[in-house]
């Protein structure tokens, strides 16, 4: 991979252009805030990495959609 254009930077507060091999996990933070409003149950998960590769940069994306699709977070 060409070092330049490696989506992957490694720091602290730095943003990908995207997340690359996350979308099923994505797809699943997305479904999981309507299946509790809806009184189902739903697979939780724990992100877990070493510095600086995105965990936090992934919860805040699944904060954004969440805060767009209307729920709340207390």
């Amino acid at each position: 991979m060409d070092q330049v254009l490696n989506p992957y930077a490694p720091g602290a507060g730095t943003q990908a252009p995207w997340l690359t091999g996350r979308v099923h996990l994505l797809v699943s933070t997305f479904i999981a805030p309507d299946c509790t409003l809806n009184r189902r149950f739903t697979q939780s998960f724990v992100l877990v990495g070493l510095r600086g590769v995105g965990k936090t940069m992934f919860l805040n994306r699944v904060e954004d959609h969440d805060c767009n699709a209307g729920h709340s977070r207390a």
